[in-house]
């Protein structure tokens, strides 16, 4: 039986989503991004602030990276 590292889960955002789906990472920007289809919003998570900006969108959203560009997705 190997030995196993214990893990902590963090709640990093309260918010509620009905569908929170499809995280990206940021590496250039140190952020988690993720859509709320069912909302029509993209959410992002600043990893050094520790808070969550909303972005409303006119279409349903499929995947952050669409939004990305090669130094930021916001």
């Amino acid at each position: 039986e190997g030995s196993r590292m214990p893990h902590e889960v963090v709640l990093m955002a309260a918010n509620v989503a009905i569908v929170g789906e499809a995280p990206l990472w940021s590496s250039a920007e140190q952020a988690l991004y993720w859509i709320d289809g069912q909302r029509y919003m993209l959410l992002r998570l600043d990893w050094a602030t520790r808070t969550v900006q909303t972005r409303m969108l006119r279409y349903k959203p499929e995947l952050p990276r669409l939004f990305c560009r090669p130094t930021a997705c916001w």
